[in-house]
């Protein structure tokens, strides 16, 4: 697709100024260089569409540049396409096996490069149409008009697998753009140097994060962790931009989260100061229970003492004693790490600590 960014990482000058030519004659934007830790740099600054990459370079060679581009969430989607030497079928496997879309071998020709590079950029081109022809054949809620291009860009973005209790990225990082939670569950949080956790907010299927640090542009505020295992999509800075730009609409979403935060971290701060501990206990699962979307989820909490403990601010052992007594008044009924809300209304009398 014209206009596309490629990188092209390559050692030996005459290759990379050839290849460079080629690509600027069929009128895509090209950007190169010989050392595997700036080409790193500049992936992780502003992604380019597709990468063009040898095996020899300086600094790290192409296996740890493709192993640094697959590692980040915000650039595991960048196809990646591997030059190597006539005959290197053991490179062939091992560049399919770490991630690479494609490879190109020998002595190749005008034609077999452009099409590794149209075929490569085809595929993301597609994933969004049929994004879209689905979208426009159903009828698009009339709250979605904020949302709807935000989806669309991240339909053709590849999700990342996030192992229970993995670090999404953490606090002081800069980030690159917004998060989407496809499956699974995450939690947003601060940290002492104790290593005591306060959870800001959690995150389930079809949330999206990272909202206040792309709207403030500054680095993360909090750690995020998978809570379960988890699929994450990230949308990297210059699309999120770019939408904001072509579909102003798209900024009612983001004022609205950011709304949303505030009154949350309000609400917050007025149970602290005002609510026994035993309130905000039952406040909160409550709160979490109806986050369910079925009605045996909506009278059911799936979290880990310790992560609960951390959402409401107290400690653990605090907690259990609280939620034994909640059991002994038939309020409620653990289930291993589940709590089940057996009497809703009671529960939502609770009004002082033992």
């Amino acid at each position: 697709m014209e206009g596309s960014k490629i990188l092209i990482i390559l050692k030996d000058s005459e290759t990379r100024s050839k290849i460079s030519d080629i690509l600027r004659i069929s009128k895509y934007v090209v950007e190169s260089t010989d050392n595997g830790k700036t080409a790193i740099e500049i992936v992780r600054g502003h992604p380019p569409d597709l990468i063009i990459c040898g095996i020899d370079l300086y600094g790290v060679d192409g296996y740890g540049v493709l192993r640094m581009v697959n590692k980040f969430i915000d650039t595991a989607n960048i196809p990646i396409v591997m030059l190597l030497k006539k005959g290197d079928h053991n490179g062939v496997r091992r560049t399919m096996e770490i991630g690479a879309e494609g490879y190109l071998m020998g002595d190749f020709d005008d034609a077999e490069l452009l099409n590794q590079v149209e075929v490569r950029l085809r595929k993301k081109r597609l994933q969004v149409e049929f994004f879209l022809k689905q979208h426009f054949q159903q009828k698009i809620p009339s709250h979605s008009g904020e949302l709807f291009w935000l989806d669309v860009h991240r339909a053709k973005l590849t999700a990342r697998f996030f192992k229970k209790n993995q670090v999404v990225y953490y606090k002081g990082e800069s980030r690159g753009g917004l998060y989407y939670v496809l499956s699974g569950k995450v939690k947003s949080f601060i940290s002492n140097t104790s290593g005591h956790e306060l959870i800001t907010d959690l995150y389930t299927a079809g949330d999206y994060f990272g909202i206040q640090d792309f709207a403030l542009g500054t680095a993360a505020f909090n750690t995020v962790k998978a809570i379960d295992d988890s699929e994450i999509i990230a949308i990297p800075l210059n699309e999120v931009n770019k939408i904001v730009v072509e579909h102003p609409e798209t900024l009612g979403f983001f004022v609205k989260k950011l709304a949303d935060t505030a009154n949350k971290k309000d609400i917050k701060a007025l149970e602290l100061a005002y609510s026994t501990v035993k309130q905000r206990v039952s406040k909160t699962i409550i709160r979490l229970a109806g986050e369910g979307k079925s009605p045996a989820e909506k009278k059911r909490v799936n979290l880990t003492r310790n992560d609960l403990a951390g959402l409401i601010g107290i400690a653990a052992e605090t907690l259990s004693r609280i939620l034994g007594d909640f059991a002994k008044e038939d309020l409620i009924e653990k289930d291993g790490n589940a709590i089940v809300l057996k009497k809703l209304e009671h529960t939502k009398t609770v009004t002082s600590e033992t």
